[in-house]
């Protein structure tokens, strides 16, 4: 039987969507000029963190299981 603490999101992956979705919101009105180069890619390094630490969950799930 799985705990409510293990159906609990972690910390750590709340924190990050909550940064991912402020910088989306913070960049949605800047300029033209910046919007396709600098803004996309801050966007996308911060959809990357959210990935990676999903990835890292899941490792550390898999590991946790072999024993």
């Amino acid at each position: 039987m799985i705990s409510n603490d293990r159906k609990s999101e972690l910390v750590i992956v709340t924190k990050a969507k909550d940064l991912c979705s402020y910088i989306v919101t913070i960049t949605q009105k800047s300029p033209k000029q910046f919007r396709f180069t600098f803004v996309s890619r801050l966007q996308n390094l911060a959809l990357d963190v959210i990935e990676k630490i999903y990835y890292a969950n899941e490792i550390f799930l898999m590991k946790g299981d072999i024993s």
